[in-house]
């Protein structure tokens, strides 16, 4: 039993997408988080489906739950992902943890041989712009998964939040960001990546995917330095390190405008990274007009400049603090110096 649900119409994309393609992004995202293991947890230890499938390093509470409702109805079809000795601190500062706190999984009679599973989730805060979808996906997957491995209908979705907001004044990621994730995913995508930057052209189907793919990457880091978010945001890092390193070791004839990209994606990581690392309080956000430059691109005969550049000013870090002066820019797409 499995199916797909459509976003809702006006939902706040990175970028526009057609139907198809936003069945694509909503499954993936959905797929990220429910991983039982994944690449990142050294940065974000609390991927849904780790905590869900990997309690403690050793409880699967999905396919409990589904033991204890093939047998019966019961109130301890419950599964947590919140691990006090993981996440809480003594006073409660420098702590990070999911949203997603607690979710229950009801077996309810229908009459006659029909069975239905209700879910229930409790989240300390929801973002309803676009966190709520999202969360909405992720708990129709686990209810299709327990479904299918009972023979029951799904039914209903209650989720219950503390604190719910109807906008975010905050951009609000949901995820890591995309280039990140395809470690996990589909790592071939970085490959078709660097390819089509090292030749200059893009083919259709897979490697057009990721080029796409490399876009949002860049509206996801717009959207990271423009305005300071007390929750913090993920951010690209461990994709653009193995982006730089296929593209050093492809770079057999030291051509100096892959040195260049090379160069600026190295160092795109580690600033980001000095910034993932800090307490990430609004006094040391730093951000102007200057530290990204977004403008359209115009395509070349090949397509590889459709969609936007992104530019890095080396007079600031990334959504950190002032450097040393510079006027000079980077495109990320061409690696040149710019005016």
């Amino acid at each position: 039993m499995n199916g797909e649900l459509p976003l809702p119409y006006n939902y706040p994309l990175p970028e526009p997408m057609e139907g198809p393609e936003r069945r694509r992004w909503l499954k993936e995202l959905v797929s990220w988080w429910q991983l039982e293991r994944s690449g990142l947890e050294h940065r974000m230890p609390f991927v849904h489906g780790s905590r869900l499938r990997r309690y403690g390093g050793k409880i699967n509470q999905v396919e409990r739950v589904i033991k204890l409702l093939k047998v019966r109805a019961s109130t301890r079809a419950l599964a947590i992902l919140i691990d006090p000795f993981r996440d809480f601190t003594a006073d409660g500062t420098d702590e990070e943890f999911a949203s997603f706190c607690l979710v229950e999984f009801k077996r309810r009679e229908l009459g006659g041989s029909q069975r239905t599973i209700d879910v229930i989730a409790f989240y300390r805060t929801q973002e309803f712009a676009r966190w709520w979808p999202i969360n909405i996906a992720e708990l129709r997957h686990l209810q299709w998964e327990i479904c299918g491995a009972l023979g029951f209908l799904p039914g209903r979705i209650t989720t219950i939040s503390a604190d719910a907001r109807t906008h975010s004044r905050s951009p609000t990621q949901v995820a890591m960001p995309i280039i990140d994730r395809w470690l996990d995913q589909a790592p071939e995508r970085l490959h078709l990546l660097a390819n089509a930057l090292v030749h200059g052209n893009v083919r259709d189907g897979q490697q057009r995917d990721a080029v796409r793919g490399w876009e949002r990457a860049l509206s996801d880091l717009e959207a990271t330095a423009n305005e300071y978010n007390p929750d913090g945001l993920p951010i690209a890092i461990d994709g653009l390190k193995l982006l730089a390193s296929y593209l050093e070791v492809v770079n057999e004839d030291e051509d100096p405008t892959l040195k260049s990209l090379t160069r600026v994606l190295r160092r795109l990581a580690r600033d980001n990274e000095g910034f993932e690392e800090e307490s990430r309080h609004a006094a040391i956000f730093f951000c102007s007009p200057a530290i990204l430059g977004i403008e359209p691109a115009k395509a070349d005969r090949n397509g590889l400049g459709r969609g936007r550049r992104l530019h890095f000013s080396h007079r600031t870090r990334l959504g950190l603090r002032p450097q040393p002066d510079s006027r000079s820019k980077w495109s990320i797409f061409d690696a040149k110096p710019r005016a």
